[in-house]
């Protein structure tokens, strides 16, 4: 037994805790082999949470470290990042930026808040129109124009397939994993609810002698041109007169509807449209849209 306890020693000297001592005498070594084998079991606890504590220790570092080398609302890394790294970059070939990061800082914080607007927009806007398809349903469409849209967007699918030298079936399947009938189908479908779009929105824009004048109608194709950064005569190249000015005029007459609508969100920050009172020329407080005006505004 003594035997074994010197080597046990020996091996935790060298950093080995994983000894095993069995005896279990009642005399005086096996109560040393006893207090021994205790004295390894404390020490195993305390190198356990000496490692844990420097595996923390490492991380908040890192944490530390991490939130001192980049901005905090940009994520762009920083001068305490450049000196960091400097050995990296010594005699080597780098490109730097210097920018007003306050300013940077501005026009990030504007282009957050302009972006939840629009997104707070098209949420109210979608609410106002599903309650304006419930109040006035169309249920006749122009065949004309749902097959004119179904083959225009076909006929540029083709395009699509020829200029990558496949056929409009393995294009389909390998693009859009769908067939030609489903996407007809597709096609079809929004072409009805474009149509069901540009009917009511028609009939209300008519009611409430809401229009579009040519200023107007210049002004946003400048801002179109300026946010897709093109010539306005490359803008107006892309898109026709006639589809713009009906664009321009929806948006006229939802933002006239979201300005007039009693609006409420929910806990959830969903928002739902409650009541929608759009008060005519005549008094009314709902357009009189009927399943004939609307066929006859298509």
């Amino acid at each position: 037994p003594l035997t074994d306890l010197a080597k046990a020693a020996k091996e935790v000297d060298e950093g080995n805790y994983d000894v095993d001592l069995k005896y279990n005498g009642r005399n005086e070594v096996g109560v040393l082999t006893h207090s021994f084998r205790t004295l390894i079991a404390h020490q195993k606890v305390y190198i356990n949470d000496l490692n844990e504590l420097n595996h923390a220790m490492q991380e908040d570092n890192l944490t530390l470290e991490a939130a001192t080398i980049r901005d905090s609302l940009t994520g762009v890394k920083n001068r305490f990042a450049l000196r960091r790294d400097y050995d990296k970059y010594h005699e080597k070939d780098v490109h730097l930026m210097m920018i007003d990061i306050d300013d940077f800082k501005k026009s990030v914080r504007e282009k957050l808040e302009q972006d939840n607007e629009t997104n707070y927009n098209r949420e109210v806007y979608s609410a106002i129109f599903q309650q304006l398809l419930k109040l006035y349903p169309v249920d006749k469409y122009p065949q004309e124009f749902i097959d004119y849209y179904v083959n225009m967007s076909m006929n540029q699918l083709q395009q699509q397939a020829e200029d990558e030298s496949e056929t409009l079936d393995d294009m389909l399947k390998s693009v859009y994993n769908t067939d030609a009938d489903s996407m007809k189908a597709y096609f079809k479908t929004y072409a009805e609810q474009l149509l069901q779009q540009r009917i009511i929105l028609g009939v209300i824009a008519q009611k409430e002698n809401i229009t579009l004048s040519d200023d107007d109608f210049q002004s946003a194709v400048e801002g179109y041109a300026q946010q897709y950064g093109i010539s306005v005569d490359d803008f107006l190249s892309y898109y026709s007169e006639k589809d713009i000015r009906e664009s321009e005029l929806e948006n006229r007459v939802m933002e006239f509807l979201a300005s007039e609508a009693k609006i409420t969100e929910t806990d959830e920050t969903e928002i739902e449209t409650e009541e929608l009172e759009v008060e005519t020329e005549g008094g009314q407080t709902e357009a009189d849209i009927s399943s004939e005006e609307a066929d006859t505004e298509s």
